[in-house]
């Protein structure tokens, strides 16, 4: 079972908006049969011919709507705000493609609701990869590069806060 996403996935033979379409067809089914039990074929007929074609309408309503959840929606908010800062710039692997600690800062602020205690496993496949994955760049090119003036090499399994706050009291000691 994954919920990191914000939904419910269950990884079985079905998804989630086709379990929740096999549940409504069987509801509307059982209301159907129950109905031309109490009130005679014509009316179990015309419930299912009403009833099956609204349960398809409502799920495929409550897919899209659940694909339009918050983190998605801040996803492109936060695409949005730094293209209209400044447009994607390219460039090759290297020293010239890194990302400042503001950058980072940034990045955490706008989604700490998201991020929480997480680490750079959930920030890769969450936030990071769904951010980058439109336009096939990196980080680093969606956000602006710079020239790296230091190399970080750091576990993605600790929490992406401390593992700033480390970046953190770096900077402030090496300014000093």
């Amino acid at each position: 079972v994954e919920t990191s996403m914000g939904w419910f996935w269950v990884s079985i033979w079905c998804t989630q908006y086709q379990l929740k379409i096999y549940v409504e067809v069987l509801l509307f089914a059982f209301g159907a049969i129950f109905s031309g039990i109490l009130l005679g074929h014509a009316i179990a007929v015309l419930t299912t011919l009403v009833c099956i074609p609204g349960s398809v309408a409502t799920s495929l309503y409550w897919q899209r709507r659940l694909q339009r959840h918050a983190l998605t929606r801040e996803i492109t908010k936060f695409r949005r705000q730094l293209r209209r800062r400044q447009p994607l710039r390219h460039c090759r692997k290297g020293p010239g493609r890194a990302v400042t600690l503001g950058q980072l800062e940034e990045l955490f602020e706008f989604f700490r609701s998201f991020i929480q205690l997480r680490d750079a496993y959930y920030l890769n496949r969450n936030i990071l990869l769904p951010l980058t994955s439109r336009d096939k760049v990196s980080y680093a090119e969606l956000v602006g590069p710079s020239l790296v003036q230091y190399f970080v090499s750091h576990y993605w399994g600790t929490s992406f806060q401390h593992f700033l706050g480390s970046l953190e009291k770096h900077a402030k000691s090496s300014t000093r």
